[in-house]
């Protein structure tokens, strides 16, 4: 009788233990899945980095990685999130209107925004909303601005100063494109300085490329201010 009790449970849960076997199954699939996935997205990210992936494929992971990737650029640039480099331009990390950005930056006074990212428009509508004019000028991460990108930035930033108006400028980092304009900014306003001297002070107040003044277009603007 207690054989054929053992027997009865047996059977009625022999479904049960099939089913927690497909269920394991499945779920050993999805782990490897997901290990296959991030593998993946970590070794695309690091030819990305190091610039080794044709320039169309690096605009399109550029935009994939960018919010995924976002909260550690947050992290790093936690408490200093932009840095005011002097009564005019604001340097930092790509504003996100969730995170109250553009409010924020709209009450330090900014009335202009130089936006250098291709991988991210910005929050046009809160900017529209507050009256914050945008100069979009996308730029490939990992690249420098072309020279005409970095003087129509410049112009942009004049213009605002003459109304004694505050200007941002980001990328996504404010490592190397945004940092590039803040640049040649920099140089516009201290002609007696040379770009690799005023590298040094940008450095000093922020944590930006320290090579910045090598970049070909960098080295171009300047002759270009030398030329005037």
């Amino acid at each position: 009788m207690v054989r054929n009790m053992i027997s009865s449970v047996a059977s009625s849960l022999a479904p049960l233990k099939n089913n927690l076997h497909a269920s394991l199954s499945g779920l050993h699939w999805v782990t490897k899945l997901n290990w296959a996935l991030l593998v993946s997205f970590t070794f695309t990210w690091l030819l990305f980095q190091k610039k080794l992936l044709p320039k169309p494929v690096s605009k399109v992971v550029s935009k994939l990685f960018f919010y995924p990737t976002f909260p550690i650029t947050a992290l790093m640039r936690a408490g200093n999130y932009w840095t005011k480099l002097d009564d005019t331009l604001i340097l930092g990390c790509a504003p996100m209107d969730i995170l109250g950005h553009p409010t924020a930056l709209y009450n330090l006074g900014v009335r202009g925004v130089v936006n250098m990212c291709n991988e991210y428009p910005g929050p046009i509508a809160k900017y529209s909303t507050l009256g914050i004019k945008q100069l979009y000028l996308p730029t490939l991460d990992h690249y420098e601005p072309s020279l005409e990108f970095m003087k129509a930035a410049v112009d942009f930033i004049e213009e605002h100063k003459a109304r004694g108006e505050l200007v941002y400028v980001h990328c996504k980092a404010a490592h190397g494109r945004a940092a590039s304009i803040a640049l040649c900014w920099m140089m516009k306003q201290n002609s007696g300085k040379t770009a690799k001297e005023l590298n040094n002070v940008l450095s000093s107040k922020r944590k930006v490329r320290k090579t910045l003044f090598e970049q070909p277009n960098v080295r171009a603007f300047e002759r270009s201010l030398a030329q005037k």
